[in-house]
């Protein structure tokens, strides 16, 4: 956490992170409160693909997802099925 903290700390570093499975679940929590580390779409998928990342943050993040990466999730078997079906719902909500 007090990684994090740090001002020195780059965009690919929380995208690095956003994206470990090892972390604790409280890191995830603290790089989505962030504005400005949620403005980059990199970080955003990175905690979508992660299996590790709560589902309360990674079920509203679905929706700022582009088709490809939607599919990419919906094909993805890591992940929980609420999340799979979330995301081939917005992928058939998205072709109409």
């Amino acid at each position: 956490v007090a990684v994090l903290k740090s001002r020195s700390l780059s965009i690919n570093e929380v995208e690095s992170f956003a994206a470990m499975r090892n972390l604790d679940e409280e890191i995830y929590r603290r790089i989505a409160a962030s504005r400005d580390w949620m403005r980059k779409p990199a970080v955003i998928l990175a905690l979508v693909r992660n299996p590790r990342s709560p589902l309360d943050i990674s079920l509203p993040l679905l929706k700022r997802l582009s088709v490809r990466d939607l599919r990419a999730v919906f094909r993805d078997r890591n992940l929980a099925p609420v999340l799979r079906t979330s995301a081939r719902k917005l992928l058939v909500l998205r072709r109409r």
